[in-house]
C-alpha cells in the first residue's frame, strides 16, 4: 500500500513538501532519483521521466494526495481554524 507523507516545511522553511512510503516494501518511493518533492508539478514531472511506474498509475499517487488535503480541509471547517492552530 503506498501512503502519501506530508513533510512541509520540515526540511525547508519555505516548502510544502511531500513523499510517497510503501508500506509493503517498508521504504519510501523514489522516482526519478528523488524521494521527496516540493510540489505536485514537481512530482508529475519526474514521474513522467520515469519508466518504472506502469504498475502504478499517476491517477493514483494524486488521488492520495488530493484525499489527504480534503480530509484536512474537512477537519478545519469541522473543528474551526483556531482549534487545530498552525501546527
Amino acid at each position: 500500500m503506498i501512503r502519501y507523507i506530508k513533510i512541509g516545511d520540515q526540511i525547508d522553511d519555505d516548502c510544502n513538501a511531500f513523499a510517497f512510503y510503501d508500506t509493503v516494501a517498508t521504504e519510501f518511493i523514489k522516482i526519478n532519483h528523488n524521494d521527496v518533492w516540493d510540489t505536485v508539478s514537481e512530482f508529475v514531472s519526474d514521474y513522467h521521466n520515469n519508466a518504472f511506474i506502469e504498475s502504478r498509475p499517476l491517477k493514483r499517487f494524486l488521488s492520495l494526495i488530493w484525499n489527504k488535503k480534503r480530509e484536512i480541509n474537512k477537519l478545519i471547517k469541522l473543528m474551526g481554524s483556531d482549534m487545530i492552530g498552525n501546527g
